[in-house]
């Protein structure tokens, strides 16, 4: 034989085979295949789908909150200890009647802890140096004493006074000349 002619043989036995293979495979076992490709693919889907649904749950139809919530305002070491607290039926989660201070209160005794220098006028606005930090009024304070924040806001500044802010409380500072 030629080898045009052996190459050619090669290749329609090549061409061949896979169309011999199909045949000989059963319908069945191709079915078979088929369906487990499909259920695998449909077990993702729902895992993936119970995933989704509780994830989102929570959202949708979240828990109701309790009819007594406590005050996020009090610190725990306001609170009586549990192991005091009388057997006869009392509640041993009871809360003070007020809070630790008022806003009054609290604007004192961090207004107490400002470092107050420099007054100035720039272009008719009234600037002061409170803790090294140039303020005009409606400038919001940050101020930490013993690892808390209060933020007091400059609420005025006069060439005399000092106004400082802290909710619906104010407080005036004189300043010196």
């Amino acid at each position: 034989m030629k080898p045009g002619r052996i190459t050619l043989l090669l290749l329609a036995a090549a061409l061949a085979l896979p169309a011999v293979a199909q045949v000989a495979l059963p319908g069945a076992k191709a079915d078979n295949a088929q369906t487990l490709a499909l259920k695998r693919i449909a077990d993702r889907y729902a895992l993936t789908k119970a995933r989704i649904a509780s994830l989102l749950e929570p959202r949708m139809n979240p828990t109701p909150l309790p009819p007594a919530l406590p005050n996020p305002f009090f610190r725990p070491s306001d609170l009586p200890p549990v192991e005091d607290t009388p057997v006869g039926g009392v509640d041993p989660t009871v809360l003070p009647t007020g809070p630790d201070e008022s806003d009054a209160g609290t604007l004192a005794k961090f207004v107490s802890t400002l470092k107050i220098s420099g007054l100035t006028v720039r272009n008719g606005v009234s600037l002061l140096t409170l803790n090294q930090t140039l303020c005009k009024a409606g400038d919001i304070i940050p101020l930490e004493v013993k690892g808390r924040t209060v933020y007091i806001q400059v609420l005025a500044i006069t060439a005399t006074e000092l106004t400082l802010g802290l909710n619906e409380e104010k407080q005036s500072i004189r300043l010196r000349r």
